[in-house]
Parts: structure tokens; sequence; C-alpha cells
């Protein structure tokens, strides 16, 4: 732990990192424009029709301008972007509050593409309680990596084994028992 032991830990955004995803953003936002033909003349395709490639474009700059609105927003906001204490853990991608240790069924490790993720899974009473919007991210989820729920550490000033210290110092046993 990087504290005495007492000191929540926090984990923030990493303003360098999250510069280069936000710039590949922009790159993507771009791109969209061009396949709408904003920018001047947009690509021919003999395998799409221009209504199809206006779709992707628009797709593509609503979707990726507003992930780099939502990065640009933390990287200003200087925001925090993993919370652990006594009482819970707060993941601004999951939620703006604390989810208590109570609610969680477990933590675990998965690898997709040989990237590691840390996983976690909520009991069905806490998983009900979330927005319905997270409902289908949930679904796809389980699907992809075999949990519901995923800490994402791209953005984040840490690593995956100063989390795991935090959570196994700070959460129950029974929670943690597989990580």
């Amino acid at each position: 732990m990087p504290n005495d032991g007492t000191k929540p830990f926090e984990a923030r955004y990493d303003r360098v990192k999250l510069a280069g995803l936000i710039t590949l953003s922009l790159g993507f936002v771009a791109c969209g424009l061009w396949l709408t033909g904003f920018l001047g003349e947009g690509p021919e395709s003999s395998r799409y029709g221009p209504l199809t490639m206006s779709v992707v474009g628009y797709s593509s700059f609503l979707f990726f301008g507003a992930v780099a609105l939502s990065m640009l927003k933390a990287v200003l906001a200087g925001a925090i972007a993993l919370r652990i204490d006594e009482h819970g853990m707060m993941y601004s991608r999951f939620s703006r509050s604390t989810v208590h240790w109570s609610d969680f069924a477990g933590f675990y490790h998965a690898t997709m593409y040989g990237n590691p993720f840390l996983c976690f899974e909520l009991k069905p009473d806490a998983e009900f309680q979330l927005s319905i919007f997270r409902m289908p991210f949930i679904a796809a989820n389980r699907w992809v990596i075999g949990y519901a729920h995923a800490i994402s550490i791209n953005g984040m000033d840490v690593g995956q084994a100063q989390i795991v210290e935090a959570l196994k110092h700070f959460a129950p046993e029974s929670v943690t028992e597989r990580i």
C-alpha cells in the first residue's frame, strides 16, 4: 500500500495516457467526418453505397466524439477513477457512489487477447438495483470475458498489482479469495 493502510486507496486518471486516447478518438472523429463527406468528397466504395458510408461516418463521429469528450472531462477535472476503502469500492466508470463490500460476490482475473483484466461480480440483489442502461453491458461482458464487470486500468495512474493489493487490504477475504 502506498500509505499506512488507514487511508483509502485512490487511483486517478493518468493525463498522458488519456491524452493519447483522446487523440486516437479524435482521429476516428475525423475519419467519420471524412466518410460523411463533411471534409470534402468522401471515399467511393464499390462494396458500400453512399448511405452506408454516411451512417458509418456519423456513427463514428458521434460515438468517438462522446468518448473524447468524456475523457477530456476526466483529464480536466483530475477525477478519481477508483477508490477503495473499508466500506467498499467506487469505480467511476461503473458508479459515482460506493458499492459496499456486502454487495460483491467476488473479484477474478480474466484475459482477453493477452490483456489482463480485473473482473468482479455483484450479488443478484445488488445487480438488479443498477441502471437499466447497464444491463446490456452486463450481458455483453459475460459473453465476451465471462464476468459481468471489468475494471479498465488503461487510463489510470496505477497498475493492476496495486489495485489487487488494495482490494486484499480492504475487502473481506470471501470477496478476494480468487485474485
